[in-house]
């Protein structure tokens, strides 16, 4: 009887050392305290593979010599299909009135049990966790939080588990109650203002799209957007206030905004950069990257949800975008060093992020939220790019417009100077009547050269529609050309080659005296059954004739009309320049009339 109450003794004996040799320091809270990150310093770690422990087990003398002291600074689930156990002792140093909580960090753990300890022995369980509604909380706040009481100077243990489904560190910090108020009301302000500002940099964006319609700046809004709706997802503001009875979204909310986030990403710097053309293997592997990424996005949505997702395939956009707008940095292209700026700004705050949990440098407000500073340096940086390329366009603009304005003045003052010398001749010839007639020999001659100038100049693409007009000005002027192109050297009708003929019903057309058939003059040429203006279609066909790849865009710009109707006569246009497959080439100053006559088609 003896033997068995010494071998029990020595047996807890043997615990209880074992124990004490495992266990981690006590964390002591005083009267001083407001804020300890709870690290691997102060609690021990158990893996629970099969999930099956309870509290009465774990916390049993036969257990405490399987905690084992972890080499990282946070908690973290190596292995995501094990539940994991924490123990941590706190003690107590002098009179605290105070009162303290413990508080994790960490929105994305499924299920977080913190044990406390009773007087008798036993332990009171506090559950909460992003698979739990919202509701459920003690404290309605984003992060997770739990009462702690009075350890006293004796102390006492407390123990915590954790689960998740995707890889995490557990970061856990123990504050005094008005600490933890002091940061919550500084956090909810600084996140606040943080999607102030993303809500700001879309809307301003969106704004800048529905004017410019560029669609760098609609992929640059859905980045945006991503970007804040990630940042709902990661922080537990979503699940706060948008969401707040769907938990079951949380697991699939990260994965699609990550997605998204990643894909505008790309497609942003494909529209805003010019990877097509400068650097055509890199815009290759972005493509492919999207291809990629939109598999594994549909694979772990629709077929598997509890696949693992594997961030670090998300660096892949970030590097792809960095290097393209280095190289385009390098060719100094407009925007280019404010999209690297921005980039290496997020770089940066992702390190920060990361030593901080790495435990390098101290964990505060800004640490934590790092990667949202550098975020929204990123996103400011980013349209200002998109600013300085509006710019660099503007100026381009600018510059066109005052050549044209030079080249206006250049042709205003020579025709003044055309007009004095005429008015000159014409006093010269009210004076000398004896040179009369050579004097308007020579005015003829010099009405002649003026005109002769101004039918050159239509053969300049740098004309505008109102200098064009000049040589066009109405409708009369483009009718008569028609009918001195079509008739000049002789009537013959269509249908049954009658060469007489009488004026028709409307102006210009004529009747055929012999079968009645009435011909308007703009019948088998390219301005029949016209929609518009056709001093308008005049001054397009001059445009497309002198420039074949003109676009739809300028020539709709040029003459105010849609896009559509400068597409569809364009068209008209070619087609008419093309014989067997080649093009045309007409003489330099008769190129319009063998396209405007066209006898091979019906009217």
């Amino acid at each position: 009887m003896k033997w068995k109450y010494y071998r029990g003794l020595f047996t807890l004996i043997a615990l209880s050392c074992l124990f004490a040799a495992n266990a981690a320091e006590p964390l002591v809270l005083s009267a001083k305290t407001t804020e300890v990150f709870l690290t691997s310093r102060y609690f021990d770690l158990l893996e629970d593979p099969a999930g099956q422990l309870n509290i009465e087990t774990v916390s049993s003398p036969g257990m405490q010599g399987l905690f084992k002291p972890f080499d990282q600074p946070y908690a973290s689930n190596i292995r995501t299909g094990s539940t994991y156990w924490l123990r941590f002792r706190l003690k107590s140093k002098g009179a605290i009135t105070k009162q303290f909580l413990l508080e994790s960090f960490t929105f994305r753990v499924n299920f977080l049990d913190v044990f406390i300890p009773n007087e008798d022995g036993t332990y009171n369980e506090l559950s909460t966790g992003n698979k739990l509604p919202f509701a459920q909380r003690s404290f309605h706040h984003k992060n997770f939080e739990f009462m702690l009481p009075n350890p006293g100077s004796k102390g006492k243990v407390f123990y915590l588990r954790f689960k998740s489904d995707m890889p995490l560190s557990l970061v856990l910090v123990i504050r005094s109650l008005k600490r933890f108020t002091s940061y919550a009301l500084s956090e909810y302000y600084l996140l606040g203002l943080f999607y102030g500002i993303i809500l700001v940099i879309a809307f301003y964006n969106l704004f800048l799209f529905f004017n410019i319609r560029e669609k760098a700046y609609l992929f640059y809004v859905f980045y945006v957007l991503s970007v804040a709706c990630y940042a709902l997802s990661q922080d537990g503001t979503g699940f706060q206030y948008i969401w707040p009875g769907y938990p079951g979204f949380n697991a699939f909310g990260v994965k699609i905004f990550l997605f998204s986030l990643v894909i505008c990403l790309l497609l942003y710097t494909k529209a805003f950069l010019p990877i097509k053309e400068k650097l055509p293997a890199l815009n290759r592997l972005i493509s492919i990257f999207i291809a990629v990424r939109i598999i594994y996005f549909i694979i772990s949505i629709l077929y598997t949800p509890k696949i693992e997702t594997f961030y670090l395939i998300d660096l892949i956009p970030f590097i792809l975008a960095y290097l393209a707008a280095l190289a385009l940095w390098r060719e100094k292209y407009p925007g280019a060093k404010y999209f690297v700026a921005g980039f290496s700004i997020l770089f940066f705050s992702f390190l920060i992020n990361a030593m901080m949990y790495a435990g390098w440098i101290k964990g505060n407000i800004f640490t934590v939220y790092a990667v949202n500073l550098g975020v929204v340096l990123e996103m400011i940086l980013l349209s200002i790019a998109l600013a300085d390329r509006v710019r660099v366009f503007r100026e381009e603009k600018y510059r066109k417009e005052e050549e044209n304005k030079k080249l206006e003045l250049m042709v205003v003052e020579r025709t003044k100077e055309l007009e004095t010398a005429n008015l000159k001749l014409r006093h010269q010839a009210d004076e000398i009547a004896s040179m009369n007639l050579l004097l308007h020999a020579d005015n003829k001659k010099l009405e002649e050269d003026v005109k002769r100038i101004s039918e050159d100049r239509v053969m300049q693409n740098e004309m505008d529609f109102d200098a064009f007009s000049k040589i066009f000005p109405d409708e009369n002027t483009c009718y008569n050309y028609l009918a001195e192109l079509k008739w000049g050297n002789g009537y013959t009708c269509i249908r049954c080659n009658n060469n007489i003929f009488s004026a028709g019903k409307t102006q210009y057309s004529r009747r055929c005296s012999k079968c009645g058939y009435d011909e308007s003059v703009s019948a088998y040429t390219l301005f029949h059954a016209l929609k518009f203006p056709i001093t308008k279609a005049f001054y397009m066909l001059f445009l497309v004739t002198e420039d074949e790849n003109i676009i739809v865009e300028q020539l709709a710009e040029k003459l105010s009309l849609t896009n559509k109707t400068a597409w569809s006569f364009k068209k008209k246009i070619l087609e008419a320049m093309t014989t067997g497959g080649k093009r045309k080439k007409g003489r330099k100053n008769n190129k319009w009339a063998h396209l405007i006559i066209q006898k091979g088609k019906k009217a």
